[in-house]
């Protein structure tokens, strides 16, 4: 929007009723391909343009009359429209019988409305830790990296409240856990010592000693079933605790892996949430059916 001395100017856009996190799947019943797309099809309208617009899972139609922009001449709809998000995280597994992964442990969000992104196509592919921005006591550290690959090696079909969940195109393998680890369910997890799996620099992956300090009893899918504590005397030199980057790193016990890194606590980032693996792994369910 733009402010003047006459009062505020709407958008067209917001004239007619979008809103922040509107996604926009069809103009004029010609279906959105990405953002480059969307302007072709609002320029070469004539007269107001049908917008198929979803909000909240529900679709409806919105009807707007594109403006002239005096900079290029080309009508627009007054919107800033973004068709794509990138990040650095962590995949908690992989089953070796169909290429299935889940990863994160929690939503990708979009960054100015908080909304969980829709999911039309993703991609997964190889990235290299260049630095990191150490947590303190108010202050969220993250891992920097930088895509070392073009080249996907997997895809991501849904998007969800417990992690992003798709198939790999090749098994990929952990040093660690060559022939991989059993599943343990939220009733074995045990208040003491664990270990998370993450990678934090060019040297791979890494286990690094935890607490597992609190559990809460859930009897349906949720998030922070766990609280753990990094005890990992190098990892916490190097990031403070837990940092953006390591989300989805697995947490083993016993042998078997029991749950997923998803948040950090922001007073204190030698502590986060965790997600019970059970709730994950029913998610692949879900990728499957988006297939």
């Amino acid at each position: 929007n733009v402010s003047s001395a006459a009062g505020e100017i709407q958008s067209p856009a917001k004239a007619a009723g979008l809103s922040p996190g509107d996604i926009i799947l069809e103009v004029d019943g010609t279906e959105v391909q990405d953002s480059n797309h969307l302007g072709d099809l609002v320029s070469a309208s004539e007269g107001d343009v049908l917008l198929t617009v979803e909000r909240n899972g529900r679709s409806h139609t919105v009807s707007v009359r594109p403006q002239t922009d005096a900079a290029d001449g080309q009508k627009k709809l007054g919107i800033w429209a973004r068709d794509s998000t990138a990040g650095v995280g962590t995949i908690t597994y992989y089953d070796p019988s169909n290429y299935s992964f889940g990863a994160l442990g929690h939503p990708i969000t979009d960054v100015d409305t908080g909304g969980l992104l829709s999911v039309k196509q993703g991609e997964i592919v190889d990235a290299e830790i260049v630095g990191i921005v150490k947590g303190e006591r108010g202050t969220p550290g993250e891992l920097k990296g930088m895509f070392s690959s073009s080249q996907g090696k997997g895809r991501i079909n849904v998007n969800t409240d417990y992690g992003v969940f798709g198939f790999t195109s090749a098994i990929p393998i952990n040093p660690i856990y060559p022939n991989g680890v059993e599943i343990g369910a939220r009733t074995e997890v045990k208040t003491g010592e664990a270990f998370i799996l993450s990678t934090i620099d060019g040297t791979g992956i890494k286990a690094y000693s935890c607490n597992v300090v609190r559990i809460n009893t859930q009897n349906s899918p949720g998030a922070r079933g766990m609280v753990v504590e990094i005890t990992d005397a190098g990892l916490l030199q190097k990031t403070g605790g837990i940092v953006q980057g390591m989300s989805g790193s697995p947490i083993i016990q016993n042998g078997k892996i029991i749950g997923a890194v998803t948040h950090v606590f922001v007073n204190d980032p030698t502590k986060g949430y965790a997600m019970y693996i059970e709730w994950m792994i029913q998610n692949t369910e879900n990728a499957a059916a988006a297939a």
